[in-house]
């Protein structure tokens, strides 16, 4: 057994910090010390108080500041991050320093090279790596991390070529703690429509706007046949992309609902506000988690075919795809022929539970993590 401090800087509740609040939950082969920003994680706390071997420690200043805009605050903010961990690494003894995901790393690095070069260091990335300065800091300090962790092979594809041993990078897919045994809610009257929903940040990357320009095409090609349901919040200071997506929606209020950030158990109690099918239209996406929960709750998914989601889905084996360049109007004709009743859906949504508890155990991936902890030296 060993005490891992994970350092989760983040502004928001969302991928990478749902699945180490899934990986810790019960976890007690290690004693686990969490520093991580104040903001309100409500199933982040309830874990830690239903689990002895976990320690919270929060604090405001363990936010994500870009350097390139603020760069005087960023640096402010790290300086004083890192001299906290290093009192936390004294005080509960640390073994092992465990950043939780890409802009941890540098806390990760610059904490082994400049306190304590003795510490065990893992970094979990759960990122395709496209920045240079990500590249750069790895090239350069790679030799500092005893093991990298990604969750698909695409994650790994993305840096493997700026570290010196690409053994130490681990592939270890994340599982999926959706309870299968909730009730269905009875708050919404099945409509004939064909109910299209996007989970996820309202940010570029995701490609919001490629979904709403999706339904405005099925909607003129045939009326009144489909509906989509946009779910989850915009990113703070974002505010082009935000007014972008608010100018897409105008006029389309008859067969498009922003229903804005829905809580998790919400959405599970509603197997995703009574969805026929998961659109996923990112740009990039190592390994969405909300395709295991779509899948777990047996809801077809139709996704892009980008990074991870190739690992997931297999067309019309596990769900359906679509090639990264195809168009707004090769996408719409593609769903409404899978619609058509073209394919068996329900052998479809068998074979993604069967790929889901054969591939992305929860257990397994916990049992993996903590063995990879147990066995650096």
């Amino acid at each position: 057994m060993k005490n891992v401090l994970i350092i989760m800087s983040t502004n928001i509740f969302s991928g990478a910090e749902k699945v180490l609040v899934d990986y810790l939950k019960g976890n007690t082969t290690h004693r686990f010390f969490l520093l991580t920003n104040d903001i309100a994680m409500p199933s982040l706390d309830d874990i830690a108080y239903n689990n002895a071997n976990l320690i919270l420690l929060k604090d405001k200043t363990m936010r994500v500041i870009s350097i390139r805009k603020n760069p005087l605050s960023s640096l402010s903010y790290l300086v004083y991050n890192l001299k906290k961990i290093h009192r936390i690494v004294k005080k509960y003894n640390i073994n092992v320093l465990y950043g939780n995901n890409t802009v941890d790393m540098v806390y990760v690095m610059l904490y082994k090279k400049l306190f304590h070069s003795d510490i065990l260091a893992i970094s979990h990335v759960h990122d395709i790596i496209q920045r240079s300065m990500y590249h750069s800091l790895i090239k350069k300090f790679n030799s500092l991390i005893a093991a990298f962790i990604v969750p698909s092979q695409s994650g790994k594809n993305s840096f493997k070529m700026d570290v010196d041993d690409v053994g130490k990078i681990h592939v270890i897919h994340n599982g999926c703690n959706v309870e299968l045994n909730v009730k269905p809610t009875n708050i919404y009257f099945k409509c004939p429509k064909k109910r299209l929903v996007f989970v996820g940040q309202l940010c570029e990357r995701k490609r919001v706007d490629f979904f709403i320009d999706i339904i405005k095409y099925l909607q003129g090609m045939i009326p009144n046949k489909y509906e989509g349901i946009i779910v989850g919040p915009f990113v703070d200071g974002d505010e082009v992309y935000t007014k972008k997506i608010e100018e897409r929606l105008k006029g389309t209020q008859d067969y498009i609902c922003l229903k804005g950030p829905v809580k998790s158990t919400d959405l599970f109690k509603s197997f995703y506000l009574h969805a026929d099918a998961l659109l996923l239209t990112s740009d990039r996406d190592p390994l969405p988690t909300v395709i295991l929960e779509a899948m777990s709750l047996g809801i077809p998914v139709i996704a892009r075919q980008v990074d991870g989601v190739t690992e997931m889905i297999e067309d019309k084996v596990t769900g359906f795809s679509w090639p990264y360049e195809a168009s707004v109007a090769d996408v719409a004709i593609y769903i409404d022929e899978i619609f058509n009743k073209k394919y068996d859906l329900e052998n479809i949504k068998n074979n993604a539970k069967n790929k889901l508890d054969s591939e992305f155990s929860l257990k397994w991936k916990k049992n993996r993590i903590n063995s990879l902890i147990e066995s650096l030296e």
